[in-house]
């Protein structure tokens, strides 16, 4: 694993792009999530209290390039029940190390078919 550029741990903006198909909208989940560092590796999660459940585990490539793995456990009383959903994504880290911007990868509700989209994180505080 290569070691990258200095991360700045702490709160930070996530942005996603999704197509629901049930719905048949293109939608977008903003939240803040955590971002620490462990050893080369980059973990991403919900704040507390969240109701839907965002963990995402990430590792430098080359230079700026993060890739891992997220889960999320969705709302149980929101509109995909609980639903979880894993996938793949791949970041590209600013050279100011405050943003990142990337794609994501995840089965659908049905598990039928590969989905993608953007994904962006930026420092907030």
């Amino acid at each position: 694993m290569n070691e990258g550029p200095s991360l700045i741990p702490g709160t930070w903006h996530s942005v996603y792009v999704y197509e629901s198909s049930s719905r048949d909208q293109t939608l977008t989940d903003e939240r803040d999530v955590t971002l620490s560092l462990e050893g080369a590796g980059v973990r991403v999660r919900s704040l507390p209290g969240s109701p839907s459940r965002l963990e995402m585990e990430l590792a430098f490539r080359e230079r700026r390039v993060l890739l891992g793995t997220w889960t999320e456990r969705t709302d149980p009383d929101g509109y995909y029940a609980g639903i979880t959903y894993v996938g793949t994504a791949l970041f590209i880290l600013a050279e100011d190390s405050r943003s990142m911007t990337g794609r994501w990868t995840g089965g659908d509700r049905d598990v039928a078919k590969v989905n993608t989209g953007t994904w962006t994180l930026t420092l907030a505080r």
